[in-house]
């Protein structure tokens, strides 16, 4: 994508009729922050691609045949299989800097490793903070693109 007038009226479109990328946990942020942080990390909107069939936006970035998926944007998360295809790449992993169970089944959950989130771009994680009990059974992630 790019900061062209039709590109930023898409990605507002998007994220106004953003649907929860996971069931378990998300941002209720209204895209201000997904905005910022493309910029401040990668200073402008080219890790966001819109699928046209599949009416969503996704962050993403292939290391050495690993899809990373920063997040989905989109009224509706499509399958994972759909998205693979929409992105054209010739992928063996996909890892998912979020909480996944939207995308399919099929996915395990693995300790935080900064080394190796930084070898697939995740150079930036910021911790995040519960007050009290979390609530969820298993290890959750929240976007990189929706940490404030």
């Amino acid at each position: 994508m790019s900061d062209g007038p039709d590109d930023v009226r898409r990605l507002r479109r998007l994220l106004e009729a953003r649907g929860p990328v996971s069931e378990r946990l998300g941002t209720c942020e209204d895209g201000t922050v997904f905005v910022f942080a493309l910029l401040l990390t990668w200073g402008d909107l080219s890790r966001a691609r819109y699928h046209a069939d599949l009416d969503v936006i996704t962050v993403h970035a292939v290391h050495e045949r690993t899809l990373v998926l920063y997040d989905v944007v989109g009224a509706a998360i499509p399958p994972l299989d759909a998205l693979v295809t929409a992105l054209g790449e010739d992928v063996d992993r996909v890892v998912t800097l979020f909480v996944p169970d939207r995308l399919g089944d099929g996915f395990t959950a693995e300790p935080w490793d900064a080394a190796r989130a930084a070898a697939l771009g995740d150079h930036d994680f910021v911790g995040v903070m519960v007050r009290g009990p979390l609530g969820v059974p298993e290890p959750v992630m929240l976007p990189p693109l929706a940490r404030t």
